[in-house]
């Protein structure tokens, strides 16, 4: 799987789960979802039991420290990482 596959899915569930609109020209790849309104604290929780649901990828809280978690290339890229390599 390649990182732009696991940031369309996250794309995907974000725009379906916090109801961003398919048309609203913010919300890019690289906008901070949490500055910008997308998602609170309660939505980085269901981001998170995604992540680890659809691909198997634990974020833990030093995670949240270590790495920049605030846009979907951020999320993306470091779940990427963390995926088997075949």
């Amino acid at each position: 799987m390649q990182v732009s596959e696991v940031m369309q899915e996250l794309n995907r569930f974000i725009r379906t789960t916090f109801r961003v609109a398919d048309d609203d020209p913010e919300f890019q790849d690289d906008v901070h979802i949490f500055d910008y309104g997308y998602v609170d604290s309660f939505g980085a929780v269901r981001i998170i039991e995604f992540i680890a649901e659809r691909f198997g990828v634990q974020i833990t809280d030093q995670d949240l420290v270590t790495h920049p978690l605030n846009t979907v290339r951020e999320i993306g890229t470091l779940v990427h990482s963390r995926l088997p390599r075949s």
